[in-house]
């Protein structure tokens, strides 16, 4: 599996991705993330990082790529400019 760039292709609504990019200090980062189109992906909370939708009268994240931890409950919008994405890979096989 390769690196996609984001110019050529963007990961579907939530797909678990990994996200290449620089720091806003020039540094290289590798994260698990998503990427949430508007509107697509329900917040849990209504905090700085949400929509609100009157239509369908729900908080969404806000556009953009999120830190997935496993087991946290806070994704946080990442912040710096992502580059290129791919598809976790597989588990090995033992």
């Amino acid at each position: 599996m390769n690196f996609i760039q984001i110019s050529e292709q963007m990961p579907r609504a939530e797909e678990l991705i990994l996200v290449a990019g620089i720091s806003s200090y020039g540094t290289q980062k590798i994260l698990r993330a998503i990427y949430a189109p508007k509107y697509t992906v329900i917040a849990s909370s209504d905090d700085d990082y949400d929509e609100y939708d009157e239509e369908t009268d729900e908080y969404y994240l806000k556009e953009g790529f999120y830190e997935m931890n496993e087991f946290e409950d806070t994704h946080w919008r990442i912040d710096f400019d992502i580059l290129y994405w791919m598809p976790l890979p597989e588990y090995p096989k033992p």
